[in-house]
């Protein structure tokens, strides 16, 4: 072979190169537009007293829900490496680094949850916050629990996101998503699911419940993302009870 043929075979496999990375490029890029989840919560509902260590806690169940266009992917690791998948309508996915705190569940919750997903909180009437009544409960582990729109575009029959991405103590990776048309439920019994209403003076007040109140997360509407319901505090012979609405 002589030099004028080597120097020919050398061009073209370079060009070729070239032109498989180019389309390896292309192919990673994402096609159509941003399938962005739209995150709601729905109104506080199962509300119960109970006296825990000398306190009196304000139990609920609560719903985080999606019903946008496409599901909520976070991907990351135990350190806090957080990224938000957003899938696009023909192929591909673009990733965002989501600036939140990870930490290990303990107690009944075997598994790693990322903070402040949700807030919850007693308000006045006006909308104040009243004293230091938060919720007790900061992490969440999301994943599908609750079928509650199946009919929307883009909603799996089945389960996609399940309670093992939220990964294991020693596990290198967190896989969480909620699904289009679902939500994920967390029970007025779950470990950490109160307000301590202790100091509560008797008197009507609302339940506060707001999803990404720091807006870390790609959504399409923030305006659904809190909800309230309002509750009457009553102390009668040193018993305290509680009855929905005014």
């Amino acid at each position: 072979m002589n030099w004028r043929l080597t120097a020919f075979v050398f061009v073209v496999a370079a060009v070729a190169a070239v032109v498989l990375l180019r389309s390896g490029d292309n192919a990673a890029d994402p096609v159509g537009e941003a399938l962005l989840p739209d995150l709601w919560t729905s109104i506080p509902f199962e509300l119960v007293l109970e006296d825990v260590d000398g306190r009196t806690v304000l139990r609920f169940t609560s719903e985080v829900n999606n019903k946008g266009e496409g599901d909520l992917l976070l991907r990351g690791d135990p350190n806090g490496n957080v990224q938000q998948w957003v899938a696009h309508s023909q192929s591909s996915h673009t990733t965002a680094p989501v600036d939140v705190e990870v930490v290990w569940g303990g107690d009944t919750h075997e598994h790693w949850h990322i903070e402040d997903v949700a807030r919850y909180w007693v308000a006045n009437l006006d909308g104040t916050p009243v004293g230091e009544a938060f919720d007790n409960k900061v992490g969440f582990c999301i994943f599908d629990s609750i079928n509650f729109m199946s009919g929307l575009p883009g909603a799996p029959d089945e389960v996609r996101h399940e309670s093992a991405g939220c990964g294991t103590r020693l596990g290198p990776e967190i896989a969480m998503g909620l699904s289009v048309g679902w939500g994920d439920q967390y029970r007025f019994n779950l470990e950490g699911q109160f307000i301590d209403v202790s100091g509560l003076a008797p008197g009507t007040y609302l339940l506060m419940a707001e999803v990404d109140p720091d807006k870390r997360f790609q959504e399409i509407d923030r305006t659904n993302n809190t909800a309230a319901t309002e509750f009457t505090l009553q102390i009668q012979n040193g018993q305290r009870s509680i009855s929905r609405g005014g």
